[in-house]
């Protein structure tokens, strides 16, 4: 039976921790502390005024407090960065309690669209083109256009006979951050569909690809045995960035750190060499994974390798 209480506390502890971008250690009493509040005040249903008392805080810190918290879940659920589960145990948290936050109402819209979305039964192939998302009011007209411009096409259908769905779900998801003309908006709506609906004939790298990537790029050679379990437990194995740091007993900043320099090396191998798209695919979904994993995919550290993979990849 699955214990639902503790997956609650688990993952606030988790989200929350991600939402005060904690990296370090000397920060564990404030994590504790403002999980505390989100549990008290959802599950408790604890009033802001008594919140204040408890942890000798202004009443206005902690009602920032929960906003904060709930304006983190909202901005990740809206670039697809959490599992069906994930969005489960969100919905259990906001029907805790109702609330007149503006905060807590944004929420409960994303959160219920997630939902919707991970529901659905329309089934796309990577053939399909890319107006059909346009059709079934997936994407926006504005953002339909803002890929036509990008991939300097027609605004009539007709004209683009060849432009599929294969030309977005392989791209990093980075890289729709510096089309010109796509808001927040867009690209949300574009990541949510990327990540969210089942597409037939989609190529998922394997960790097996992973592994053969970074043999590709020398990058295991001469490496500290440490650093190697670090590589094996955040590419090669399910295991999550928390787990991570208490079994090598290191801090989550030093994670993402070695990890962001080695996919940096990754990236330049793949330019330098002119690899395979099963190769370029492959990269793409390890700069995906990294940006999940640190929160958001507005990240400028790898533009000109994701300009360059999603240039390559829509070619070959």
């Amino acid at each position: 039976m699955r214990d639902t209480k503790r997956e609650m506390h688990d993952f606030i502890l988790k989200s929350y921790k991600e939402a005060i971008h904690d990296f370090s250690y000397r920060n564990d009493e404030l994590v504790e502390r403002g999980a505390s509040i989100i549990e008290k005040y959802f599950f408790e249903d604890a009033q802001i005024r008594c919140l204040s008392d408890e942890f000798k805080m202004t009443e206005a810190n902690v009602s920032n407090t929960i906003n904060s918290y709930l304006e983190h879940l909202s901005n990740v659920a809206k670039h697809g960065g959490y599992i069906s589960d994930e969005i489960n145990l969100i919905s259990t948290l906001l029907s805790a309690r109702r609330s007149a936050r503006k905060a807590y109402k944004e929420c409960v819209k994303v959160i219920d669209q997630c939902k919707k979305e991970f529901n659905q039964e329309v089934v796309f192939s990577i053939s399909d083109h890319i107006e059909k998302l346009y059709d079934l009011n997936i994407i926006s007209k504005r953002t339909l256009n803002s890929l036509y411009e990008e991939f300097k096409l027609s605004p009539h259908p007709s004209h683009n006979p060849d432009i599929t769905l294969a030309n977005i779900i392989y791209v990093p998801k980075t890289w729709f951050y510096h089309i010109p003309n796509m808001g927040a908006k867009s690209i949300a709506e574009v990541i949510s569909f990327v990540d969210k609906y089942p597409i037939q004939g989609r190529v998922i790298p394997t960790k097996n690809d992973i592994r053969q990537v970074l043999k590709k790029a020398n990058i295991e050679t001469n490496m500290e045995e440490d650093k190697r379990a670090i590589i094996d437990a955040y590419y090669l194995t399910d295991v999550s960035v928390d787990t991570i740091c208490k079994q090598l007993k290191t801090n989550s900043r030093s994670i993402h750190t070695f990890i962001g320099s080695l996919l940096m090396k990754v990236c330049e191998a793949a330019c330098e060499n002119r690899w395979e798209l099963s190769d370029l695919i492959t990269v793409s979904s390890m700069i995906d994974l990294y940006s999940v994993r640190r929160g958001t995919y507005s990240f400028d550290a790898f533009n000109k390798y994701t300009r360059y993979t999603a240039g390559k990849i829509r070619d070959l």
